[in-house]
């Protein structure tokens, strides 16, 4: 083999690995914290506790005390989560349409297309995304 055979081995070999090692890292965080990510606070409070039984090596009865306090914690947040969520809504809402109020008509569109796609994450993620503000022209 010539010496330009060997170097352009090496180098796809070096981009295969390089390919593998990012779609590796990719799909490794993808699952690790996808459970921690979701909108639900009842993964992130599983999440914490087997981080904390890990981390401090808990006894059954430990980690069946604290997944009740993370429980009873959960429920708090999910409560305040439901008082407040219309408010944020209604805050974002105005926010949007204030910026829209801001930006001229070549603007508008690619805005309201920027909206759209943040609303779409949002329910992705299975969060409730605020509603459409009302446009004005």
């Amino acid at each position: 083999m010539t010496k330009l055979k060997i170097g352009v081995v090496i180098f796809l070999v070096f981009c295969v690995g390089a390919l593998a090692g990012s779609l590796g890292t990719q799909v490794y965080f993808k699952e690790r914290i996808s459970h921690y990510m979701k909108r639900d606070h009842r993964a992130r409070a599983e999440y914490f506790l087997n981080r904390l039984t890990e981390t401090l090596d808990l006894t059954e009865a430990q980690q069946q005390t604290i997944g009740q306090i993370l429980r009873e914690s959960n429920q708090k947040i999910r409560e305040i989560d439901r008082k407040f969520r219309p408010e944020i809504k209604k805050i974002i809402d105005q926010d949007f349409q204030t910026i829209r109020n801001e930006l001229t008509a070549v603007q508008k569109p690619k805005f309201d297309e920027f909206v759209e796609s943040f609303r779409n994450r949002h329910r992705k993620k299975g969060a409730t995304p605020p509603s459409s503000p009302p446009r004005k022209e």
